[in-house]
């Protein structure tokens, strides 16, 4: 976590107006907005984490964030939920597996909220379960969200952290995926 602390301090350091008061202490005069779109029970967790540390960082009543799980996406209300708090979000995490093929509502939401976004900065953080030992072609996963971010202009925040490759065949399905335009 010590990691995502620095580069979250970095990229926070950018992206919200900090006021420093006589006692040095940097006071947050700002709503950090965070989108979070989450594959299932496990990301959700890492994710959980993740935010929780954005609110050390610059407050806990200072983060505004909403939860998009990536299943639920298929519903049209969720998802033009979903895309407008990424179009105007600060930080977006993209919190699910690494695999060779992304998930098409994945696909579809990246597609929606990129050309809508507001901000001219923030980050795109990609939070990426990979199998021990890594699964061929996972690394496509953040290519993509590496390309995405560029594209976007967000800074990419990468992690990755292990998740076992059976246990998510069984808990995502093995028909859930489907290849990146390439």
């Amino acid at each position: 976590m010590e990691l995502i602390d620095m580069e979250l301090a970095g990229v926070l350091e950018q992206t919200v107006p900090l006021d420093t008061k006589a006692t040095g202490k940097p006071e947050l005069n700002y709503t950090l907005e965070v989108a979070v779109a989450y594959q299932e029970r496990r990301t959700r967790e890492w994710a959980e984490r993740v935010c929780v540390q954005m609110g050390y960082l610059v407050g806990e009543e200072c983060v505004r964030s909403s939860w998009w799980p990536l299943p639920h996406l298929s519903d049209p209300h969720v998802f033009a939920d979903a895309v407008q708090a990424a179009s105007a979000a600060d930080i977006i995490v993209v919190s699910a597996p690494a695999t060779k093929e992304l998930s098409e509502d994945l696909w579809t939401w990246i597609t929606a909220w990129l050309p809508r976004r507001r901000q001219s900065t923030g980050a795109l953080m990609a939070l990426l379960g990979v199998s021990e030992p890594p699964l061929r072609g996972t690394s496509r996963t953040r290519e993509y969200l590496q390309a995405v971010a560029h594209k976007g202009g967000l800074d990419f925040l990468p992690h990755e952290q292990e998740l076992p490759a059976q246990s998510l065949v069984q808990e995502i399905g093995p028909d859930r995926w489907w290849g990146i335009n390439e």
